[in-house]
């Protein structure tokens, strides 16, 4: 049981990291915030939900490019 309980953690902890990864690219790209999907909250019955925004190192035009973007962003 205890293997199979582990080995349902990683590929649930796989998949929230691959969404983390794509909202942080996507965000990176689009200088848009970018929301996860909603998921229950531990000891609720309420749902949460990330919202992640990127960080640029210098002011950039509206009309950015996505390599632009990319080329500027430090978080």
């Amino acid at each position: 049981m205890h293997v199979e309980c582990f080995t349902r953690y990683k590929i649930l902890t796989s998949l929230i990291l691959q969404e983390d990864r794509d909202n942080i690219l996507r965000a990176r790209a689009t200088g848009k915030g970018v929301l996860t999907s909603p998921f229950k909250l531990l000891k609720s019955n309420h749902l949460g939900v990330v919202l992640t925004f990127a960080v640029y190192e210098r002011d950039l035009p509206p009309d950015a490019t996505p390599e632009q973007r990319i080329a500027a962003t430090v978080g």
